[in-house]
């Protein structure tokens, strides 16, 4: 079948325009909506960029701190190794210390006591007697003697309490007593007795 076209020239350009005109101007809506959807992109790109140097530098100052703390950790084990070294020494040192003290408080007792009571001796005072009495665990020793005056007596019970190894300071009793001069005059002293208890070195070294 044969169609002739019968529309004029002018009018089939009319329908084509509109047509050829929608086309043009699809591409474009197409390329704002695309650009209207890059947008968030960038935007996160952006920040991205902008808090990337901060983060960075919060992690280098992280591992900083964390070898700083392993640093710290390794010098704080070195330090209790050494006290724990020194505190072993030091028990060892006292354990032989103590033997030691044991031993002399065993054998020099009596020169222990006669050194001190000798020592605290004061002028116009003799003795007459040392001698150990009673019973029990604590050593007593009996001291007797005489002197001039009751002054010199409290001077002698003051020295004989500050030694390290005596204590228990006490008058047993007292009286007066007349000495015979080479010229026939008497003199008149004070005799007396003192108890006084032995005191071992450990006794006072240990805590109360």
């Amino acid at each position: 079948m044969i169609e002739i076209n019968l529309m004029p020239r002018d009018a089939r350009r009319a329908t084509r325009t509109p047509s050829s005109s929608a086309e043009a101007s699809a591409p474009g809506e197409a390329s704002r909506w695309h650009l209207l959807a890059s947008v968030p992109g960038l935007v996160t790109l952006l920040v991205l960029a902008l808090l990337y140097p901060g983060a960075r530098d919060r992690h280098r100052a992280l591992e900083d701190r964390v070898a700083q703390a392993v640093r710290d950790s390794t010098d704080l084990a070195g330090l209790i190794s050494a006290a724990e070294q020194l505190r072993a020494g030091r028990d060892s040192t006292a354990a032989r210390m103590q033997v030691i003290l044991e031993l002399d408080d065993g054998r020099y007792v009596w020169s222990h006591i006669l050194d001190e009571v000798a020592t605290a001796v004061p002028d116009f005072t003799w003795l007459t007697r040392v001698a150990e009495v009673g019973t029990g665990d604590q050593l007593q020793v009996e001291i007797e003697g005489r002197t001039a005056n009751t002054f010199a007596l409290t001077r002698f019970m003051n020295r004989l309490e500050a030694s390290p190894f005596l204590a228990d300071v006490s008058l047993a009793g007292t009286e007066q007593v007349a000495e015979r001069l080479p010229g026939g005059g008497e003199w008149i002293l004070s005799s007396f007795v003192l108890w006084v208890a032995y005191r071992p070195r450990r006794a006072m070294e240990d805590p109360p």
